[in-house]
C-alpha cells in the first residue's frame, strides 16, 4: 500500500541556509519584529498611507513571500508602532546629543503650509568624537500663536530643555525677522552663554544674500521681464518651440526650452539668465520678422550677460553657505570679500549703478552685525589676504 508523504512544515523561528549576495553562505532566522520595524521604516521614509498594508495587492505579496509567517498589521497597528519607534529613536537622540564630546550649534526657521499654518524647525549641528559634521533634526512642530519673539525663543527654550542640552548651546542661528532677533535675545538671557555670549547669535548668510538680490532684481525687472517673457513664449505652444528647434538644428545647437524662474527664489533667475545666454543667437534670430509683445533687445543682451556675471559669484557663494555635511564657517569671509569685489568692479557701469546701491545698502547694513563671528572663523583658515578683509564691513 502507497503512502502518502507527510507535508514538512518550516518552522519559521527556525534558522534557514540562504546565500548572500557576495556568493557566501549564511544563516537567515526570521523574525516578526524585524519584518514589522522594517515596514513602518518603509512606509515613514517614503510617505506611503498607514492604509498600505491594507492594500490586497500588498497582502497578496505578503501571502506568496512569507505563507503565514508574517501576521500583515492594520494601519491602527502600524500608527501605533510609528509612534513606538519614534520614542525610541528620540530617546537615542537624546544620549546622542547629551553625550557629544564638544558644543551644540542650532539653527531654526519657520515655513507657513497653504493653510497658512505656521510651522517651525530646529536643527541641531556638532562634530562627533571621529571629527565628523553631524546634524540632526531636533524639532518639526506647529507654531503656537502669536509668532512673536517671545513664542519663537520660549519653543526653541522648551526644546533645548526637553533634550537636556542647555548647557552645550554655543550658537544659535536665524535668519534676519526682527521677531527672529527678539528670539535670540532673550535666548541669550535664558541659556548659560560660552564665551560670555559673544558667538552665541548668528544670522543666517543666505537669507541676508536672497534680501539683498531680490532687491537688486527688482531694480532690472523690465529687463527681467522680457527674459521671462521670452521663456514663457517659447513653453506655451509646441508649434513655437517646433520652430525655435529647427533653428537650433541649423546652428548646431541642441534644441532646448530655457528654464522658467522661481520669481521668490533668485537663484532660479540666475538659472534661466545662464541658460538663456547659451540661446542667444537663436533666440534673436527666433524673434526677428515677429510681432511680439516681449522682445529681448540688444541693450537686454548686454545687461542680462552682465547679470549673469555679476551673480555667479553670489550664486557660487550661496551654493556654499548652503552645505550643511561639512564646516563651511571658514570660507564664509572669502566668498564674502568675492561678492565685495564684485560690487566695487560694477558699481560704476551705468546698468549697474542703481542696482549696486540698492544691494550693498541692504548687505552692509544686515552683515555688519556678524563681522565678529565671520572674522573669527577667518583665523582657522586664511584663504584670502587680510587687506581684503575690511571691504565688506559697513
Amino acid at each position: 500500500m502507497e503512502k502518502c508523504m507527510k507535508k514538512l512544515e518550516i518552522d519559521p523561528s527556525q534558522p534557514q541556509i540562504s546565500r548572500s549576495s557576495l556568493g557566501s553562505i549564511t544563516t537567515f532566522r526570521f523574525n516578526q519584529d524585524v519584518v514589522r520595524e522594517e515596514l513602518v521604516r518603509f512606509i515613514v521614509v517614503d510617505e506611503q498611507p498607514f492604509t498600505f498594508s491594507e492594500k490586497e495587492t500588498f497582502k497578496r505579496f505578503i501571502k506568496k513571500s512569507f505563507g503565514d509567517s508574517f501576521q500583515t498589521p492594520s494601519r491602527n497597528t502600524i500608527k501605533a508602532n510609528i509612534f513606538k519607534f519614534y520614542k525610541a529613536e528620540k530617546e537615542k537622540l537624546k544620549s546622542l546629543l547629551q553625550n557629544s564630546c564638544g558644543k551644540i550649534s542650532l539653527t531654526s526657521n519657520l515655513w507657513s503650509s497653504p493653510t497658512k499654518l505656521r510651522f517651525f524647525c530646529v536643527t541641531a549641528y556638532f562634530i562627533d568624537s571621529t571629527w565628523t559634521m553631524q546634524k540632526r533634526i531636533i524639532c518639526f512642530e506647529l507654531l503656537e500663536i502669536p509668532h512673536d519673539g517671545e513664542t519663537i525663543a520660549q519653543s526653541i527654550f522648551d526644546i533645548i530643555n526637553e533634550y537636556g542640552i542647555s548647557s552645550k548651546i554655543f550658537s544659535v542661528s536665524l535668519d534676519n525677522a526682527s521677531a527672529n532677533d527678539n528670539a535670540n535675545t532673550r535666548l541669550m538671557r535664558w541659556l548659560p552663554k560660552a564665551h560670555n555670549g559673544k558667538y552665541f547669535k548668528n544670522r543666517c548668510c543666505c537669507h541676508i544674500i536672497n534680501l539683498m538680490v531680490k532687491d537688486g532684481l527688482f531694480v532690472c525687472n523690465d529687463v527681467l521681464e522680457n527674459v521671462r517673457q521670452t521663456t514663457l513664449y517659447l513653453h506655451s505652444s509646441q508649434k513655437r518651440f517646433q520652430d525655435f528647434s529647427k533653428i537650433c538644428t541649423s546652428l548646431s545647437m541642441k534644441p532646448r526650452k530655457p528654464p522658467l524662474d522661481v520669481q521668490h527664489r533668485w537663484n532660479s533667475t540666475y538659472l534661466m539668465l545662464k541658460s538663456i545666454l547659451s540661446l542667444k543667437e537663436p533666440i534673436r534670430q527666433y524673434q526677428m520678422g515677429k510681432k511680439l509683445i516681449h522682445t529681448i533687445t540688444d541693450d537686454d543682451w548686454e545687461v542680462v550677460e552682465l547679470l549673469q556675471d555679476f551673480l555667479k559669484v553670489i550664486y557660487d557663494a550661496t551654493l556654499c553657505f548652503s552645505e550643511s555635511y561639512y564646516v563651511t564657517s571658514s570660507k564664509v569671509l572669502r566668498h564674502l570679500v568675492d561678492i565685495s569685489e564684485v560690487f566695487e568692479q560694477h558699481r560704476h557701469r551705468i546698468q549697474f549703478v542703481e542696482i549696486c546701491a540698492e544691494m550693498e545698502a541692504k548687505y552692509k547694513k544686515i552683515l555688519g552685525r556678524s563681522s565678529i563671528n565671520l572674522g573669527s572663523s577667518y583665523h582657522f583658515k586664511p584663504p584670502i589676504q587680510t587687506k581684503n578683509i575690511k571691504s565688506f564691513l559697513p
